[in-house]
């Protein structure tokens, strides 16, 4: 998305210190989920599957998801 924490952070409408804290691994279900859903509305694809009791997760990654391309990537 070519954007840094702080600049997700106001986006998501969440704390820089949380965003970090989510993309180094710390779990807050809601949080988390706020995180997810922003980047999906963004276009971006979660590929893979896991298991977050265990923290085993494979094949994962991320991609743009065509389908749901804004008009203006510059917007991301």
């Amino acid at each position: 998305m070519n954007k840094g924490q702080d600049q997700i952070a106001e986006l998501a409408c969440l704390s820089r210190a949380t965003v970090k804290s989510l993309e180094a691994g710390k779990n807050w279900e809601e949080s988390h989920q706020t995180l997810l859903s922003f980047y999906e509305s963004a276009g971006v694809e979660f590929t893979g599957w896991g298991d977050p009791v265990t923290g085993k997760y494979f094949g994962v990654g991320v991609r743009w998801n065509s389908s749901r391309l804004p008009d203006d990537e510059s917007t991301l």
